[in-house]
């Protein structure tokens, strides 16, 4: 009788935590595609972090390219590489990640107000072509 009173409460104070911990933070994900390209942005983000996932996946018709680059923006953030390699064994696709640390590590906040229509742009550059992609909100 006495563990079953021990396991409620444990139940009861691990529920408590994980709510709280699951509103802290709050996920985007956006993704957009091309002809050649499917690009994704996979985030969380919170005051205390973001983390985010980004990932290129060539997909067109000719050879993938053994380089590439590409810009990606947003209203909060703007990223550019100009020699990128595809990562994944096997498969033509870059990914990779990325995290913000607010307080207590940084002063600055990591969180950022989202619209529900937010969309970022990516444009990529490969053997002698260019594409510019949207990415909406999923």
């Amino acid at each position: 009788m006495r563990l079953n009173k021990i396991l409620g409460i444990m139940f009861i104070f691990l529920s408590l935590i994980l709510s709280a911990c699951s509103q802290d933070g709050k996920e985007y994900n956006f993704h957009g595609k091309s002809n050649n390209w499917i690009v994704k942005y996979e985030t969380e983000i919170s005051n205390e972090r973001e983390l985010a996932d980004v990932s290129f996946e060539y997909i067109g018709k000719e050879p993938a390219p053994a380089v590439f680059g590409y810009n990606l923006k947003s209203s909060w953030f703007e990223i550019t590489s100009k020699e990128e390699r595809f990562n994944q064994q096997g498969k033509n696709i870059n990914s990779g990640n990325s995290e913000c640390t607010g307080p207590p590590l940084n002063n600055e906040s990591c969180a950022v107000i989202i619209e529900e229509d937010e969309q970022m742009e990516a444009k990529i550059e490969w053997d002698g072509n260019s594409e510019v992609i949207i990415l909406n909100r999923k």
